[in-house]
């Protein structure tokens, strides 16, 4: 009777001692098992300053990731601090609403020093709280003026903004000068600091710069295919009928001169050279060559009396522009009206009425003329058409 109260004691004894080995090795285990943990939870992000150049600071909140471990003693945290969080893809210069990417990192061998298995999920956040600036518009009220023709227009900027804040900014135009029908202007606002303008204001541009076109522009002749089938019709037109006709038609010369085989053999057309001489006289000079058959109405022996000779006839047009009003051809010796102005240039030695005050104008050699009305003005470029040197 007592052996058995004995093997019943013993039994209890051993089985309190295999509980307490088993808890201690649970526990063991338990303590060397990794903790789970969703990074995501522990990080936040805080935004701060004005809309439009606000900033945001990624914090990992290792403190409450102690606490919930119940790892506020361990020193190998601070590693898991400064291995461990997320990087966002831009932290400045933010505005509400953007939408940002926030990459979570972490170091495997330092978490598990720390006993964490940690895992997260990269993420998209978007900006918010950012203090509101007042959205200004610098070119609601700018008048930008363009005047000359083209291609030396010039352009002008007027700020009449009533506004307190805009009514002190200051633009620039790029370019300003040497513009044409069509070309874009870009318009900054001078000396513009983003960041200095919303701290000081608590208000923001909407935009710095805006580029605008070259409206509806008088428009100078520069290339000879510039001008249509139209303009070089009217232009044989004047340069024949109102000029080299009207020469040779006119009461102190039809008694003494019979010219006959009149035509247009070519034509030269000058440009300045330098684009920038926006203002210096002449822009262009168009010049139609006219041939003739220059015959004396006397005979031999008498006064008046000259050799058949050939004539070359230049009859000069400056300035000519396409105008914006009616795309007519014009010149600007004569702007009201359509193109009707003329000059018939050079001199011949042909005395027909036997005073030599009357000579015949024109010349009587092509490399004459051409000296004369190309060589001569080296500030200009020239296209040549037809048969002419």
């Amino acid at each position: 009777m007592e052996k058995k109260k004995r093997s019943k004691k013993s039994l209890i004894i051993i089985a309190i001692i295999v509980l307490v080995l088993a808890g201690g090795g649970l526990g063991a285990y338990l303590y060397f098992v990794p903790k789970k943990v969703n990074l995501n939870d522990y990080v936040t992000v805080k935004y701060s300053g004005y809309d439009a150049i606000g900033t945001a600071e990624v914090v990992f909140d290792i403190e409450k990731l102690k606490t919930d471990l119940g790892k506020t003693d361990d020193e190998n945290m601070a590693k898991v601090a400064q291995t461990s969080g997320a990087n966002l893809s831009k932290t400045d210069h933010l505005t509400n609403g953007d939408s940002l990417n926030l990459e979570y990192f972490y170091d495997n061998k330092v978490a598990y020093d720390s006993r964490i298995q940690f895992s997260c999920t990269d993420e998209t956040v978007t900006v918010q709280g950012l203090e509101e600036t007042e959205k200004l518009d610098p070119f609601k009220d700018l008048k930008i003026k363009v005047t000359g023709v083209g291609p030396y227009g010039e352009a002008k900027v007027k700020n009449k903004s009533k506004h307190a804040l805009l009514k002190k900014l200051k633009f620039t135009l790029s370019p300003s000068k040497n513009l044409s029908k069509g070309d874009k202007i870009t318009v900054k606002v001078k000396d513009y600091n983003q960041d200095e303008f919303i701290a000081k204001n608590k208000a923001q541009l909407i935009a710095s710069e805006q580029e605008v076109e070259v409206p509806t522009l008088d428009q100078y002749i520069v290339r000879l295919d510039q001008l249509t089938k139209e303009n070089l019709d009217e232009l044989a037109d004047v340069t024949y009928r109102l000029g080299v006709h009207q020469y040779l038609r006119n009461g102190a010369m039809r008694p003494w001169v019979k010219a006959t085989d009149v035509k247009q053999i070519g034509t030269y057309f000058l440009t300045r050279k330098d684009m920038n001489a926006a203002r210096a006289q002449f822009k262009n000079r168009y010049y139609a060559v006219y041939q003739m058959t220059v015959k004396s109405k006397r005979k031999k022996g008498k006064k008046g009396y000259f050799k058949t000779q050939t004539v070359y006839m230049p009859v000069e047009m400056i300035d000519l522009y396409v105008a914006k009003k009616d795309g007519d051809l014009r010149d600007y010796r004569n702007s009201r009206l359509p193109i009707s102005q003329y000059t018939i240039l050079g001199q011949t030695k042909i005395n027909f009425n036997g005073n030599h005050v009357s000579r015949m104008s024109g010349f009587t050699n092509l490399d004459k003329l051409k000296k004369y009305v190309v060589t001569s003005q080296k500030e200009y470029n020239c296209e040549t058409e037809g048969d002419l040197p």
